[in-house]
């Protein structure tokens, strides 16, 4: 608790208790987490609107499959409600030790900044993994500072060469991978605060005198979208055009994807740089997912920083989709895409 109380440079307020599980410990409490915090049917509707966006198969079991990739991938998890942190008994002793760092990091901030407050599974997808990608990203700082990999308060030119170097290395690796446990589209989202909240944490500190306390007014000014934490320029500055739309008895889901989810469709289909340069002229989307007694329909709404972005992302949109349908042809929905100035609309139904 010592190192992490001198990395963060607050103390903490009490003590933070450890509890070990087995893996299926692990799966249940997983389970239980989303029937208490999510809306009943929310994470049902969301997988049927990311099968008929292709950002999933249409044959996957999506919430089975979500709980899955989750018990697989995480290595412990602090649960604010309890004020305690969960660690499988599976990690070895010297992973172990980086686990406590950066849990311990996370019960640190609750105490002060209140996690519940912070994360609301009921928000957009854009807005919980720039919420997380702040929570991640400076816990992964503490945890790296205390390793030894990475020092982002420091004002050693050397040292700060060698952090930035060894950021760029695995955010190098990391958008490069391909997966085969999940979609790619689930691994890139599940795994978008850690390393690229750390980037934007060090960005934020290197953007104001390496001062944590710069850092921590961003726990009370969350960032608002994947853009600030793609773009840390960005932070602060975006305003986005989604308002709630009118009451509609059909739609039984809606979403804001966000730059990055832009990226993680995009990238699923078509190379990284590719991708990478038509998401960045994304300044706004909204997801609509509707049901009738035909089935489910689709309609997406993007709204881009200028015609010519517009223009990009459509055009890699469709390209997306031809590669989508070559991949598999014998269950092609009906889709039409539009654009209009720097607005894109696509409209998928079965």
């Amino acid at each position: 608790m010592r190192a992490v109380e001198e990395q963060a440079k607050l103390p903490f307020k009490q003590e933070v208790s450890c509890k070990r599980v087995s893996q299926a410990d692990v799966r249940d409490y997983i389970i239980e987490t989303i029937e208490r915090k999510s809306m009943p049917g929310r994470l049902e509707y969301e997988g049927e609107a990311l099968k008929l966006l292709g950002a999933i198969p249409v044959n996957y079991d999506y919430v089975p499959e979500l709980i899955k990739l989750y018990t697989r991938s995480l290595a412990a998890f602090y649960d604010p409600d309890v004020d305690y942190f969960i660690i499988p008994r599976t990690n070895s002793e010297g992973e172990q030790r980086s686990i406590f760092t950066h849990e311990l990091t996370h019960a640190l901030h609750d105490q002060y900044f209140h996690l519940e407050q912070i994360i609301d599974w009921n928000e957009s997808t854009d807005v919980q993994l720039a919420r997380l990608a702040l929570l991640e990203g400076e816990a992964m700082r503490v945890m790296l500072s205390i390793d030894g990999e990475v020092d982002c308060l420091t004002t050693d030119p050397v040292k700060l060469k060698k952090s930035v170097a060894h950021i760029d290395s695995e955010l190098e690796s990391w958008f490069t991978q391909e997966s085969d446990d999940a979609p790619l589209y689930l691994t890139l989202i599940s795994e978008f605060p850690y390393l690229l909240g750390l980037r934007f944490v060090c960005a934020v500190l290197e953007n104001n005198g390496r001062d944590l306390e710069a850092l921590y007014r961003v726990f009370t000014k969350l960032p608002s979208g994947t853009s600030e934490v793609m773009e840390p320029t960005r932070y602060g500055r975006d305003e986005y055009l989604s308002k709630p739309p009118p009451p509609d008895p059909d739609v039984v889901y809606s979403d804001r994807l966000g730059e990055f989810g832009v990226f993680a469709l995009l990238r699923t289909y078509l190379p990284l740089a590719q991708a990478l340069r038509a998401a960045a002229g994304w300044s706004d989307d909204r997801l609509t997912l509707t049901r009738s007694p035909k089935g489910y329909s689709l309609r997406w709404e993007t709204v881009w920083q200028s015609p010519e972005e517009a223009e990009e992302f459509e055009r890699r949109l469709r390209e997306s989709y031809e590669v989508r349908f070559q991949k598999n042809n014998t269950q092609v929905p009906h889709y039409k895409i539009a654009h209009r100035g720097e607005l894109v609309v696509l409209s998928v139904s079965h």
